[in-house]
């Protein structure tokens, strides 16, 4: 928010944009002056046990790059020094490997089967990696949800943005027997 009026015409007279919205600035040979861009935003960031603040939804876009991913929700607390997802497997990619690699009949069953999950969750880190995720961002434990996030069920808003605070309530017995069952070494 601006807070004086020096702000507003240093705005007005350079024609700047003002946003919520965290942004970068990035320096580059074929543009003489860069190019903003808008990374999250604002209230999406939340800050680690180590005063370190992630953006759950860079991390969810790396991830989401992973073809065993179909969506991720990416959850922090205060408390923890660490991420953990709620992860839905993508059928298409997961079918046919666990066809060939495992003896389950539901998908509910492939969901919760520690192979897949370990599967997964390979990819994640490796795609982590190799997309720039510092250690903080890397999520420690994973949970694997059968049914894809939608809007009808509210999970999602108009234009296919997670929202946090619904997901956040949904999963907090998932989310909590995760940062649980992760055992820190800070």
């Amino acid at each position: 928010m601006l807070n004086s009026k020096k702000s507003k015409t240093l705005l007005l007279k350079y024609k700047l944009i003002q946003t919520p919205g965290i942004k970068t600035w990035h320096k580059s040979r074929e543009t003489e002056n860069g190019t903003l861009k808008i990374i999250d935003r604002k209230k999406n960031f939340f800050k680690l046990a180590q005063g370190i603040y992630a953006a759950p939804e860079k991390i969810e876009n790396v991830y989401g790059m992973s073809p065993f991913i179909a969506q991720v929700f990416v959850g922090g607390e205060s408390l923890k020094s660490f991420v953990v997802a709620i992860v839905i497997p993508d059928k298409e990619t997961v079918l046919p490997w666990s066809n060939e690699n495992l003896k389950c009949n539901s998908w509910s069953e492939i969901c919760n089967d520690p192979a897949v999950k370990a599967l997964i969750f390979e990819d994640m880190l490796k795609r982590g990696k190799e997309g720039g995720l510092n250690s903080f961002e890397q999520v420690k434990a994973i949970h694997l949800h059968p049914e894809v996030l939608t809007y009808e069920a509210g999970f999602l808003t108009l234009t296919s943005k997670i929202k946090r605070d619904f997901c956040k309530k949904y999963f907090a017995k998932e989310i909590e027997t995760l940062f649980n069952s992760y055992k820190e070494y800070v």
